[in-house]
C-alpha cells in the first residue's frame, strides 16, 4: 500500500511540472465526401508529461481528453455510417531505435515520444496509440458512426517524453466513406 501511495504521489508531482501546450494550428478541421484528408501542426511543447496512459490500466490514469497538458484537435466528420478514418502524428525527431525516454530521464531526451488518443463527441475514448515501434510517430484507425456526423471528435496528443520546443504534424484521411 505504501508503494502504491508513493507511486501516485510521485507521478502526480511529475504531472504538475508539465506546462500547458499552445494550441494546434488550425484548432479544428472537417472530413467530408469531397474533402477526404487534412493536416494540422501540433503545439510546441516545453516539457514532457510522462503520466501513464488514460485507458485506465495504470495506477494513475488522467484522461488526455480533459488534460490541459495535451494538445487537442477538433475533428468533424460528415461521412456515411462506418466510414474508416486514419489519424497519424509524426515528429521530426522520433526516438532512435532502442532508446527509451521514460520517467527516470524526463529531460533532456534524445528524441520525441508522443501518445495519440481519439475521443468520440460524447467524450468516450475510442482508440489510442502509445509507444509503438515508430518511437513517437503514432497511427490509429477507427470507425466513424453516422450519429456523430458534424460533431467534433477530440484528437488528443500527449507529449509523453519530448525535448523542449518539440512539435509534431497531424494527418487525417478517410480510408472509406461508409454507407
Amino acid at each position: 500500500m505504501k508503494k502504491t501511495i508513493a507511486a501516485l504521489v510521485l507521478v502526480g508531482a511529475l504531472g504538475t511540472f508539465a506546462l500547458p501546450a499552445s494550441a494546434s494550428s488550425p484548432a479544428s478541421g472537417s472530413i467530408t465526401k469531397s474533402k477526404r484528408s487534412l493536416k494540422w501542426s501540433g503545439a510546441s511543447f516545453v516539457l514532457s508529461d510522462p503520466a501513464p496512459d488514460p485507458t485506465g490500466l495504470d495506477l494513475y490514469a488522467p484522461s488526455c481528453h480533459t488534460d490541459s497538458t495535451c494538445d487537442h484537435f477538433a475533428l468533424k466528420i460528415t461521412l456515411g455510417n462506418k466510414a474508416r478514418i486514419q489519424i497519424k502524428i509524426m515528429t521530426p525527431r522520433p526516438n532512435p531505435p532502442g532508446s527509451f525516454a521514460g520517467v527516470t530521464s524526463l529531460q533532456p531526451v534524445t528524441g520525441d515520444d508522443y501518445d495519440l488518443y481519439v475521443y468520440d463527441p460524447s467524450g468516450a475514448l475510442i482508440t489510442g496509440a502509445q509507444g509503438t515501434t515508430e518511437k513517437g510517430n503514432e497511427t490509429v484507425t477507427f470507425t466513424h458512426l453516422k450519429k456523430f456526423n458534424g460533431k467534433a471528435y477530440d484528437v488528443a496528443v500527449r507529449p509523453w517524453a519530448v525535448a523542449p520546443g518539440s512539435t509534431y504534424s497531424g494527418f487525417v484521411k478517410a480510408l472509406s466513406v461508409g454507407k
